[in-house]
Order: C-alpha cells, then structure tokens, then sequence
C-alpha cells in the first residue's frame, strides 16, 4: 500500500531523464514484508541515483544510498547506508539468523542473485549488536561473493576480547 509519482521525458530510459518517488507502508516486495518505505530514484543517462529508508518492522531498519545501472547486463550497483537493529532471521525468513545489529555499510556489486552475482562489501558495527546468540560490542568486516562463493574476513569486538572472523562457502548452492 502507498503512494508514487513518476515523471520523465522521451521514451528510450537508457536515455530519458526520469524521477520516482515512493512511499510504502505495510507491503510486500518478493519475500520481504516492509513497514514502510521511502524511495526516491533520478534516473539519468541509464545511471539511477537513489535513496532509500527501510522499515522492516520487527526486522529492523536500514538506509541507502548510491548509485546503480539498471540497464547493465548484469544490473550494477554501488552503495552506502546504515542498519539499526537490522535482524536478518526477521528480513530474511530464516530464524537460525537472528541478530540484532546496528552499524554502516559500503557495497558494490553485479547482479541480484547470488549463485551467479559479484559483490564487495564492508560492514562496521558501530554500536553493541549480536548474531544469534554472541555479544558484539563492535567490529569491521569484509564480504565478497564471487559466482555464489562467500568469505567474509574481519574482526569483532566481543565482550571475551578481540576475535578474528574468517568463513568461506557455497551458503547459496541448493540442498
């Protein structure tokens, strides 16, 4: 449910200067359940420069902001943005996830699904946070997801001391 406006000139979008505004509350996109939403889009020269603020409820909050080429085989994207008391069972649907964190964000990537996407992202948690059941005072981390192989390196600030992260995996690859 919500309101849009979308205006715009010419019909070629790779090339036609076109703005979008939305506001959601209380839908769904795919599998997630949103709140409410604020987006705005200015398309220009097939390059959309975009701000979004998410509401997902029991999931959490989280905002971005950046850039992406919708029209780039594979869509492309570089952003930024914050989460705050992002819980990823909640978002994702998938409650061995649960987590309660809050921190900033930096991402750059091709593609939307992630068997088959590249992206490079870094994560800070700026305040106390927790996945499942660890106490996280802070920490920074990297992700990179290459064609469905995941790693994440980094180091997080537990109340026990300092604690070296390094996974890697198929997390995306069926059964």
């Amino acid at each position: 449910t919500g309101a849009c406006t979308l205006s715009g000139e010419g019909l070629d979008l790779r090339q036609a200067p076109v703005d979008l505004t939305a506001s959601l509350r209380d839908s769904r996109f795919g599998t997630y359940e949103v709140a409410a939403a604020e987006l705005g889009v200015a398309l220009r020269d097939g390059v959309a420069d975009l701000e979004a603020d998410l509401d997902f409820g029991r999931g959490g909050r989280a905002t971005a902001v950046g850039t992406a080429q919708p029209f780039a085989q594979p869509l492309r994207y570089d952003l930024r943005g914050t989460m705050r008391n992002l819980d990823l069972a909640e978002v994702q649907g998938i409650p061995e996830r649960y987590s309660d964190l809050t921190g900033t964000y930096v991402a750059r990537g091709a593609g939307l699904d992630p068997t088959a996407l590249t992206l490079d992202a870094q994560i800070a948690l700026t305040e106390p946070s927790s996945y499942g059941e660890r106490l996280l005072d802070g920490g920074d981390l990297g992700v990179t997801l290459d064609g469905g192989f995941l790693t994440v390196r980094g180091l997080l600030d537990t109340p026990e001391g300092e604690f070296a992260l390094a996974l890697s995996g198929r997390p995306f690859d069926p059964g």
